[in-house]
């Protein structure tokens, strides 16, 4: 917290006396030239045109983000070439995986940044990745995607991808918009934003939405609720800039966990939560009772706010320094399936059950164990990147350092006791004893109970260099130093399936550091055309799970828990409408591996190898039409585990291949501007455990919009979503007593229909 008071009140100095820091004329912005600017990727955020860049970024305006329609946030990652997104799961609580990256849930290599710092360090803990803690709306400027490239040695150290985005700013010029939108899933929402000038060079935006539905899937009450605020301040100095955000974020929906997959009638538009079981009395981790609405399901309660300084000075020195804060609850409720649905028959039970209201369910009617599971989580971190760069020659060199102070507090109820509920109809739960039951696999399992402290420290320092030693050919690299310490203390609760007694003060005490690097090369044949090799080198460390799921071995110094090497390559090309983009690589990753979330559960190591191609393009083909296309094609397997059979396996959760092509049609009649846009998306055949014993098979989808602009600033769209209703897989069953007996489909078909203003 002091560093960002500090930076703070460094800024509104600088804000009010903006000739102590440098009486020079301001940047001007970069030429007009056909070549689009990033931000990520570079230190302390300067600017570079894409097709310079000696990596693989994928860039979205606002204007494709609202084409796309996304559902979450993490559903618009899908527009990444080489991600693969499982955001079935409702508004909050995805799987997001990159190419050869082989993970089994949550976003462990996935850094989601505002303004060009992270909104909290560790990319996932349990029940928590950072996709679960931002909602995108239209303040949303834009987006960068940086798969690979120099993350290592950047930011927190994020060795996959790191998606930034960024706000928008006020102008010279007063601008609004307000939209109100509803859909076939009784959505009600109002988004609006607001822009302009407060004074010279100092200008405001203010936006934000509030809203409330059932949700994709039928909950049969208000499922997603919530809303958002977002301000943002920006003086501009005669040699640089501040910038000051503040957002405000309330905002839930159920979770949509896997659903059974052979019964008649349970499809995509299923889900388990509903007004008859919503509403349940758990134990927490010493016993107490208290009730939990599992309608909320996951969501965020809490704020963001940083800010940023930017200055230039004589002699070809220029300073950064970017802060983030993050505080909040970041809860989950969720009905977790145990084995598959059975019918009261299956079960082996004398006579016929009731239901929580008193019908009463004959042996042919459908049911399943679901255990409750209550996590309620209070995070906050602190984040700081100051960076000073000094240009040389035809080159540059930046000296920086990154700093995190982050914290999680956590009761855990995971309880797994036997509830009995009615698979469809009224979703009631059933009146049976589990000591009863004579025909389902453990049918009275306890869960974990777990009150849980953490505290994380991240300090590292970084240099980067850049030198174009000969005309057209720029050489760069970068180093990073990271030193990272955690104070963990835990309680569990005893476990008599698994064999725990209980433990109380589970004390890890962990500090580790690492060193990552990158080196890249850039050729540009052209102004319009170049080339890139890179490779990098680097880690990812272990959070708090990491250390109380059997990882004490960590603790005492057992490697880096996760390494990675990469190697990048690709030719670029971008022109005025014309953007492609085409990147070969290879992933080798050793990771460290716990066999259950248990205290001092052995662990072992694996390693994976992954090489394949990614193509990203965006074209204007003329007369109207226009296609973006992303495509990746993935070769990942298992190439070493201390069990052998699996050896040579595909890495699960990874398609072989991807694609996504959306074309679009711009006209203007009568005056009315329109544009037609659509997506087609392909995901290839996956395994989604280790021993491939889980396929899930290939599936399409295919999504329509229209959006029609009048002239006195009305403007209407109407996007569907899914249109032809594919049940398609995101992923099979972790608990599964059988090959799939559960699964999570993908959304089903949905339309939205939103009426706009903008002035």
């Amino acid at each position: 917290m002091k560093t960002v008071l500090t930076a703070i009140l460094t800024a509104s100095a600088l804000a009010a006396f903006p000739a102590a820091a440098q009486t020079q004329p301001a940047p001007p912005p970069p030429a007009d030239d056909g070549g689009e600017i990033i931000v990520t990727g570079t230190p302390g955020g300067a600017e570079q045109r894409k097709v310079d860049a000696s990596f693989a970024i994928t860039t979205l305006d606002d204007a494709a983000v609202a084409r796309f329609g996304p559902q979450s946030t993490a559903d618009l990652l899908k527009a990444v070439p080489g991600v693969w997104v499982e955001s079935s799961g409702g508004v909050a609580g995805a799987n997001i995986n990159l190419r050869g990256f082989p993970g089994t849930g949550d976003a462990p290599f996935v850094t989601i940044q505002l303004e060009g710092v992270p909104i909290y360090t560790p990319p996932t803990i349990g029940f928590l990745e950072n996709s679960s803690i931002f909602r995108i709306d239209e303040t949303i400027e834009r987006v960068e995607a940086l798969r690979g490239g120099p993350n290592p040695v950047l930011s927190n150290g994020q060795p996959a991808l790191t998606t930034n985005f960024l706000l928008k700013e006020g102008g010279e010029e007063t601008h609004g918009s307000i939209r109100a939108s509803t859909s076939t899933y009784d959505l009600l929402r109002v988004d609006g934003v607001l822009s302009g000038k407060l004074a010279d060079d100092f200008y405001y935006m203010i936006g934000g939405y509030v809203q409330q539905s059932e949700g994709v899937r039928e909950a049969g009450f208000n499922s997603e609720k919530g809303h958002q605020v977002t301000i943002n301040l920006t003086k501009r100095l005669s040699n640089g800039k501040i910038n000051l955000y503040f957002r405000h974020t309330d905002d839930h929906g159920a979770w949509y966990l896997p659903v059974p997959l052979n019964v008649d009638g349970i499809d995509s538009s299923y889900v388990q939560v509903g007004p008859a079981n919503r509403n349940i009395v758990v134990e927490g981790p010493y016993g107490e009772r208290f009730a939990a609405d599992y309608g909320d399901g996951r969501g965020f309660k809490g704020i963001i706010a940083g800010g940023s300084l930017a200055l230039d000075f004589d002699g070809g020195w220029s300073v950064a320094e970017r802060f983030s804060y993050l505080e909040g609850d970041a809860d989950t409720y969720g009905l977790s399936p145990r084995g598959g649905a059975r019918t009261i028959g299956q079960l082996g039970l004398a006579s016929a059950a009731t239901t929580s209201t008193g019908r009463t369910l004959g042996p042919d009617a459908v049911v399943q164990h679901i255990g409750f599971w209550a996590v309620q989580k209070d995070i906050d971190s602190v984040s700081n990147d100051l960076s000073v760069t000094k240009d040389v020659g035809r080159g540059s060199v930046t000296l920086g350092y990154f700093a995190s102070r982050y914290g999680a507090e956590d009761l855990w109820n995971l309880n797994n006791n036997a509830r009995y509920f009615e698979v469809g109809g009224g979703r009631e739960q059933v009146t049976i004893d589990c000591a009863t039951v004579t025909n389902a696999p453990a049918p009275c399992l306890n869960g974990t109970r777990l009150n849980a402290r953490g505290d994380g420290r991240m300090n590292a320092l970084y240099a980067v260099a850049d030198y174009e030693i000969v005309d057209r050919l720029r050489l760069d690299g970068g180093v990073r130093w990271v030193d990272h310490r955690i104070d963990y203390v835990a309680n569990t609760a005893a476990d008599p399936v698994k064999g725990l007694t209980g433990v109380d003060n589970i004390v890890n005490d962990y500090a580790e550091q690492g060193i990552a690097w990158t080196a890249g090369a850039n050729y540009a044949f052209t102004d319009d055309f170049g080339a890139f090799l890179r490779i990098n080198d680097g880690f990812r460390l272990p959070y708090f799970d990491d250390l109380r799921g059997g990882q004490t071995q960590i603790a005492a110094g057992d490697d880096l828990f996760y390494d990675v090497r990469q190697y990048e390559g690709g030719l670029k090309f971008q022109q005025r409408g014309i953007g492609l983009y085409l990147t070969a690589f290879r992933v080798e990753t050793q990771a460290t591996r716990s066999t259950a979330p248990v205290v001092d559960a052995p662990i072992s190591r694996f390693e994976t190898e992954s090489q394949g191609l990614e193509f990203d393009a965006d074209v204007n083909l003329g007369s109207g039409f226009a296609v973006v296309a992303a495509a990746t094609y993935l070769d990942a397997s298992i190439s070493a585990d201390a069990d052998p059979t699996v050896v040579g396996n595909r890495a699960p959760r990874q398609p072989r291949w991807q694609l996504r092509v959306a074309p679009s049609y711009t006209f203007s009649l009568g005056g009315v501007d329109g544009s037609l846009y659509g997506a087609f998306s392909h995901v290839g055949e996956r395994q989604s455990n280790i021993q491939n014993t889980q396929p899930l098979p290939a599936y399409q989808k295919v999504d329509l919009g229209i959006e029609l602009a009048l002239a006195n600033g009305l403007n209407l769209r109407v996007f569907g979503d899914n249109i032809f209703d594919e049940q398609g897989l995101t992923e099979g069953d972790p608990n599964t007593f059988g090959l799939n007996a559960n699964g999570r489909y993908i959304l089903p078909r949905s339309v939205r229909f939103s009426l706009g203003y903008a002035f």
